[in-house]
């Protein structure tokens, strides 16, 4: 049991050297995020759940609410802006929050499908979030359940299957619809992934998620790097926010 200093608490994953490498980038940044907001960071780090990748130890969150009433989590990969609000301030705690990705594109549908000709059809709405950004309450906790026997179906389908089956992210979607938890779209400036094809506006946004290969030229490492010495700087910050035709030129250097 965990000996909290916080009714709130900042989650994010990494597991592996791969994963290490990107958090010594971004850590620094949700460490003083956490701070200033008044909440734990806590880092899950090794396999627990063991069910089949390391994707699924986001399920660790489950567990994690025997200590925390409300639980923000955050994937490595993301670097959050100066101008940041307080996630849980921006989310009312009856919702479940985070972007719903579905707006922008479709490629999630046949992994809908899939878990749902895998687990049993529900009354799916349109809504496909990504789970880079979940904010969440302990109400909600049964969502991330790991000991569900449905997980145990859909973990080892999708691992054989590989990423076309998104995972983690396809499970937790089909528990928030099949458990009818209110939705609350944080909208992409809290988490500006790819999908709303607007990379070069990612300084106006709140928290920006590089996912896969990332936003642009340069491996996701050296774009991490470089958004990064933006972002602690007041000035490029600033200019890059507000003008943001600099950053078409300045991502393909």
């Amino acid at each position: 049991m965990l000996l909290p200093k916080s009714r709130y608490a900042i989650v994010t994953l990494y597991i592996g050297e791969k994963y290490r490498s990107i958090a010594d980038i971004t850590l620094p940044i949700m460490k003083e995020y956490a701070s200033k907001i008044g909440a734990d960071l806590i880092e899950i780090t090794e396999n627990r759940l063991n069910k089949g990748m390391g994707h699924y130890e986001k399920l660790q969150i489950y567990n994690l609410f025997d200590s925390y009433e409300r639980i923000a989590f955050l994937d490595v990969d993301v670097l959050i802006t100066p101008v940041c609000p307080n996630l849980f301030s921006e989310v009312p705690e009856e919702y479940f929050a985070a972007f719903d990705v579905s707006k922008y594109s479709k490629v999630h549908d046949n992994a809908i499908f899939l878990i749902q000709e895998k687990l049993g059809y529900i009354d799916w709405k349109d809504t496909y979030f990504n789970s880079g950004v979940m904010v969440a309450s302990r109400a909600h906790r049964d969502i991330f359940n790991p000991n569900d026997g449905l997980l145990n179906i859909w973990s080892k389908f999708s691992c054989k299957e590989g990423d076309g089956t998104y995972l983690d992210q396809t499970f937790i979607n089909y528990n928030v619809n099949r458990m009818k938890i209110p939705f609350l779209d944080l909208g992409y400036k809290f988490n500006h992934t790819t999908a709303p094809k607007n990379s070069h506006l990612r300084f106006k946004s709140f928290i920006i998620h590089y996912p896969g290969k990332g936003h642009r030229k340069g491996t996701k490492i050296q774009q991490l790097k470089k958004d990064k010495s933006i972002i602690q700087n007041l000035f490029l910050y600033k200019t890059t926010s507000s003008l943001s035709w600099i950053n078409v030129l300045f991502d393909n250097i």
